[in-house]
């Protein structure tokens, strides 16, 4: 991907955050306030409230552009495994990520199994456990 595109993509992602951000605080604080439910702490109260809908359909985007952000991510660090063959440091660092055991052996190809013994035989076992 060009690097141009990329950055703004950032760019974009992060002026809809504080473009969701800011349509938050301006919802909540011209009806939020005023209810007689703020701040009692139990959100029962309002799940009848359109209000708190708007809200919630809110915080659903930022999860959603969170949430392609950390897809694209993934993909590209296991596309880059996948391709220049996975090494000890380089399933680490894939740990680090966030990425899972069966995310790792599925994207290089190979079975359960398979990794298990590679992991021991690399004495990454353990370590493993540690992330």
């Amino acid at each position: 991907m060009n690097i141009k595109v990329a950055r703004s993509r950032r760019i974009m992602d992060r002026f809809n955050r504080a473009n969701l951000a800011e349509q938050q605080n301006a919802i909540s604080s011209k009806n939020c306030m005023k209810c007689p439910n703020f701040g009692d702490g139990h959100v029962d109260n309002c799940a009848q409230c359109p209000i708190f809908h708007k809200l919630t359909q809110i915080g659903d985007e930022f999860i959603a552009i969170s949430n392609k952000r950390k897809c694209a991510k993934k993909s590209k660090l296991l596309k880059d495994a996948n391709e220049s063959g996975l090494t000890a440091s380089k399933y680490l660092e894939l740990r680090l990520n966030g990425l899972y055991d069966f995310e790792i052996y599925q994207a290089v190809g190979i079975s359960a199994t398979k990794f298990q013994k590679w992991k021991k035989e690399h004495g990454l076992l353990e370590k493993a456990k540690e992330l």
